[in-house]
C-alpha cells in the first residue's frame, strides 16, 4: 500500500503531490487524460476547489458516506480503476477499487456524507491520498507514513506525524537547513545563490556540522510547544504554578488574602456612600441578614441599565431577540415536510416562477441511483436548466454554466427565487405547500403516510423518436470531441485495407465518416486504428466510434479488438455517406459490415449512390431515431438493405441480432410503412459480411449449439482435436490482433483488390 507523505506547508504538499503525480504518469501506473471536478479538500476549514483526476490515482475520502448500501468510513483510501463520461461534464461516472477489497461506481454528487441543510449537499470531500498536511492528517490512521521534515517543526505536529501509521514510519529530514542554521550560530557568513541553494562566503575551511548537532538541533525543535502560551506556562506548568501559590500562602499565613478582603470591604463602603446608602457592605460569607448582598443585586442591576441604554448594545440585544423568535417562528422543515416539498413537480413550480419548459415530453436518462429518469430543458431568460424527474419520484436540476447553482427544488428556491440562504428558501416552500400541517410535531410525532412516486405518462416510440430527432443540438457540448475528429488524418485506414479487406476506393467514397489515428493518437490509445463518427440527420457531432488493431479488455475482463466510444461521445448512429441523397442505405450494427456490402457491391466502382447507417453495437433510442428521421424524410424514394450477422445465443439464449434488427425494421417502418426493406444474411458458415469478404468461415452451427460449434475458424478444413483456446489463437493470428502494424497482419483471400 503507498505511504502518506506529510508536511506542514500546503505549498510543500501541493508541489509532492505534483511531483508524485508527473512520475507515475511516466511508469505508466496513471494513464488517460486529466478530469476536472469540484471536490472538498480535507480538513476543518477546506473549501470548494477543481481536483484533477485520473485513472490510477489515489484518493482519500474526507467524510462518512453511505452509497449503495455501503458504508464507507472517513479517511477511507482507494485506487481509481477507471473515469467514464457522463451527460454531464462535470459529473463522470468514477469507479474506485477501495483498499479493504471493495469496488463502487459513482458520480461525484452521489458521494456525499450526511450533510447540515444549510451546507453542500452536491461536493464530494476528496483529496489526493499521496501528501497532505500535518492538520489534514488529523484523525486519519493509514498504513505507511513518512514525514518529509523540511521546515521547523511543534511538539504538536511532531506528535500528529509520529502517530498517524499502524505499521511504518519514516522521517525525512532537510539536514541543509539544520545546518545552516547551526553554521551561523557559529560565525560562518552564508550567501544564497539563484538556485536557493547556500554557500559559505569566506574563503576559510567550510564549517562541518554532525548528524549528532542536527539530530540534536532536530529534537529541540520538536519539543517546542506550537500553541498559546500563559502565565503559569513559564513558571515550570500548571502543577508546578499551584504549588508555588500554595506555598505561597502558607508561608504568610493568608495575610495577603486577608489584605485583599479588606481592601474589597473599603472600595463597598466608599462606593455604598457615594450612591446615598447608609447599609454596610456584607460579603458573601456576611452576617447581617443578606442585606448587603442586595445592595450589591441593586448596583449591579444599574450598572447593566446603564449599559443597555446605549444604542449599539440596544440595537445587538434587539437583533438577537428577533432571530431568536424567528427560530421559534420557523423550525426547519422535518422528514415530512421535506419528502412532500421534494417529490413536489419542479416542472410546474419552475413555469410558476418566471420559467418556459422547452420540450414538455422529456428524454430518457440514465438515473444512477436506478432505472431511468425523465430530462426537461427549462429556460429563464438567457439561463438554461436541465430538470430530472427520477425513478423514484424525486425532482433535480441543473444549470448549464453554473456548477454552483444545482440541486433540488430547495437549492433552486435558494439560488433563484429567495437569494436569502438555504432557510429562508426552506420556510418559502413551507408556505408555498402549507406543509406546517404535515409536521411531525402536529401528528402526535407521528409520520404521515408519504406519496408514492407519480405514474410518469408514457409516450409511444414514435413519439419518442420524434422528439429525439428534433431534440436542439447543443454544439459547445461536443467541442472537444469535434477538435479531435477535425484533427485526424483523412488517408486511407491499413487497418482497413490488410485487416478487414475494405480497398482504397470504398474508403475514399465513405471519406466523411471515417478518420484515421495515427501511431501517436491525441490519447495513447488505439494506435494505427480509426475513429467512425457519430451524428443526427443534419450531419451534427455527437461522438466517435474507435476500432483498431490493438486490444483492450472488456466488461468481461475477455482480451477483445480495439472498439470504444470517444472519450465526451454520446451515443447516435454511425453515418457513412450522405442519407439525404442517397438511392440505398445500408443499415447495419456495425459500421464494417456496411462497409464489406458496399464493397462486394462494388459500389465505388459505379454502383447505385449509397450510404451506410449502423449503430455502433447498440440499439439505443437515440440511434434508431436518427433511422427514423430519414425513412420519415426518405420515404420510398430510398432502398433499405438490412445487413444482418449470425449471431451465436448468449446464455440466457438470445440472439441478439434478431432483437436490433427488430428494432431496425420497426424505425424504418415508423417512419414510412412502405419502405423497401431488402434483408441480407451472410451464409450459415460466415458470422458476419466482413468474415464473408475476407473467406474466414467457421462450423456451421447445430440447433443446440455447443461451446466448441461456435467458434470461429479461418477457410479450410478444420484440424481434428483442437481445443477452444487453440481456436480463438489461430483466429487472432489471422486476423492480427494485438498488433500496431497493420501490414504485419495475412491478407484475406479478397484483399487484393
Amino acid at each position: 500500500v503507498a505511504p502518506v507523505i506529510g508536511n506542514p506547508r500546503n505549498a510543500i504538499v501541493r508541489k509532492v503531490n505534483d511531483m508524485i503525480t508527473e512520475e507515475l504518469r511516466a511508469r505508466g501506473e496513471i494513464v488517460g487524460g486529466i478530469t476536472e471536478i469540484q471536490a472538498i479538500g480535507r480538513g476543518q476549514k477546506a473549501s470548494v476547489s477543481a481536483l484533477a483526476i485520473m485513472q490510477g490515482m489515489r484518493l482519500i475520502t474526507g467524510e462518512n458516506v453511505k452509497f449503495g448500501n455501503q458504508r464507507y468510513a472517513n479517511n477511507s483510501f482507494g485506487t481509481i480503476t477507471k473515469i467514464e463520461p457522463s451527460d454531464h461534464a462535470d459529473q463522470p461516472y468514477i469507479t474506485v477499487r477501495w483498499d479493504d477489497g471493495r469496488t463502487c461506481r459513482f458520480m461525484p454528487h452521489e458521494f456525499i456524507g450526511f450533510r447540515k441543510d444549510d451546507e453542500d449537499k452536491v461536493t464530494p470531500k476528496f483529496a489526493a491520498a499521496y501528501a497532505m498536511t500535518y492538520y489534514a492528517t488529523q484523525g486519519m490512521t493509514c498504513h505507511s507514513l513518512i514525514n518529509l521534515v523540511t521546515h521547523p517543526m511543534s511538539s504538536e505536529e511532531t506528535y500528529v506525524g509520529g502517530t498517524r501509521h499502524k505499521e511504518h514510519y519514516e522521517m525525512i529530514v532537510d539536514g541543509s537547513r539544520i545546518g545552516s542554521s547551526l553554521g551561523v550560530k557559529k560565525g560562518v557568513i552564508l550567501q544564497m545563490s539563484g538556485s536557493g541553494k547556500t554557500k559559505q562566503e569566506d574563503q576559510e575551511p567550510e564549517v562541518v556540522t554532525s548528524r549528532d548537532e542536527i539530530m540534536t538541533h532536530l529534537i529541540k525543535e520538536c519539543s517546542k510547544v506550537g500553541g498559546k502560551r500563559n502565565a503559569c506556562d513559564f513558571l515550570g506548568g500548571p502543577k508546578a504554578y499551584l504549588e508555588k501559590v500554595e506555598q505561597g500562602l502558607l508561608d504568610n499565613e493568608g495575610k495577603d488574602i486577608m489584605a485583599f478582603q479588606e481592601r474589597v470591604l473599603e472600595q463597598a463602603k466608599k462606593e455604598a456612600e457615594e450612591a446615598g446608602e447608609r447599609k454596610p457592605y456584607i460579603h458573601r460569607g456576611g452576617t447581617n441578614g443578606g442585606t448587603g448582598s442586595q445592595t450589591h443585586a441593586e448596583k449591579t442591576a444599574k450598572t447593566l441599565a446603564t449599559v443597555s441604554s446605549t444604542d449599539n448594545v440596544a440595537a445587538v440585544q434587539e437583533k438577537k431577540a428577533a432571530v431568536q423568535a424567528a427560530v421559534k417562528k420557523a423550525p426547519p422543515l422535518d422528514d415530512n415536510e421535506k419528502d412532500i416539498i421534494m417529490r413536489s413537480d419542479l416542472l410546474d413550480f419552475m413555469t410558476k416562477h418566471k420559467c418556459t419548459v422547452v420540450n414538455k415530453k422529456g428524454e430518457k436518462a440514465r438515473d444512477p441511483r436506478g432505472g431511468h429518469s425523465l430530462q426537461y430543458t427549462v429556460t429563464n431568460g438567457d439561463t438554461k436548466f436541465l430538470v430530472f424527474a427520477k425513478s423514484n419520484g424525486g425532482w433535480g436540476y441543473w444549470t448549464i454554466g453554473d456548477d454552483t447553482n444545482k440541486g433540488d427544488i430547495r437549492n433552486f428556491v435558494d439560488k433563484n427565487v429567495t437569494n436569502g440562504g438555504f432557510h429562508d428558501a426552506c420556510i418559502y416552500l413551507r408556505e408555498y405547500y402549507d406543509t406546517a400541517k404535515d409536521r411531525a410535531a402536529n401528528n402526535g410525532g407521528k409520520s404521515v403516510v408519504r406519496k408514492a412516486p407519480e405514474t410518469r405518462q408514457g409516450e409511444t416510440k414514435q413519439e419518442t423518436y420524434e422528439r429525439l430527432a428534433t431534440a436542439p443540438y447543443q454544439p459547445e457540448k461536443f467541442a472537444a470531441i469535434r477538435e479531435i475528429w477535425e484533427k485526424a488524418g483523412q488517408v486511407a485506414s491499413g487497418y482497413l485495407i490488410h485487416r478487414r479487406g475494405i480497398t482504397k476506393e470504398t474508403q475514399a467514397y465513405f471519406r466523411n465518416g471515417l478518420r484515421c489515428e495515427t501511431a501517436n493518437p491525441h490519447d495513447g490509445q488505439n494506435k494505427g486504428g480509426l475513429m467512425f463518427r457519430m451524428t443526427d440527420y443534419a450531419g451534427n457531432l455527437y461522438g466517435t466510434v474507435r476500432r483498431g488493431p490493438t486490444t483492450m479488455i472488456d466488461k468481461h475482463n475477455n482480451v477483445v479488438p480495439y472498439n470504444k466510444m470517444g472519450y465526451g461521445s454520446e451515443r447516435h448512429s454511425v453515418i457513412l455517406g450522405d442519407p439525404k441523397t442517397a438511392k440505398r442505405i445500408y443499415v447495419c450494427e456495425a459500421p464494417i459490415d456496411g462497409l464489406s456490402e458496399a464493397e462486394m457491391d462494388k459500389i465505388a466502382q459505379g454502383g447505385p449512390k449509397s450510404a451506410i447507417v449502423a449503430l455502433a453495437g447498440s440499439a439505443s433510442e437515440k440511434a434508431l431515431s436518427v433511422i427514423y428521421a430519414i425513412s420519415k424524410d426518405r420515404q420510398t424514394d430510398v432502398e433499405w438493405v438490412h445487413v444482418r450477422q449470425n449471431d451465436t445465443p448468449t446464455k440466457e439464449g438470445l440472439i441478439m441480432d434478431d432483437i436490433h434488427g427488430a428494432k431496425i425494421v420497426e424505425a424504418i417502418t415508423l417512419g414510412c410503412a412502405a419502405a423497401q426493406i431488402e434483408d441480407r444474411r451472410p451464409a450459415a458458415q460466415f458470422k458476419d459480411s466482413n468474415d464473408k469478404l475476407r473467406g474466414i468461415t467457421r462450423p456451421i452451427p447445430t440447433p443446440k449449439p455447443t461451446a466448441e460449434a461456435v467458434v470461429e475458424q479461418p477457410a479450410g478444413p478444420a484440424a481434428p482435436g483442437l481445443t477452444i483456446e487453440q481456436r480463438l489463437a489461430a483466429k487472432a493470428k489471422i486476423e492480427g490482433y494485438g498488433q500496431t502494424d497493420p501490414s504485419a497482419a495475412p491478407k484475406g483471400s479478397s484483399m487484393g483488390r
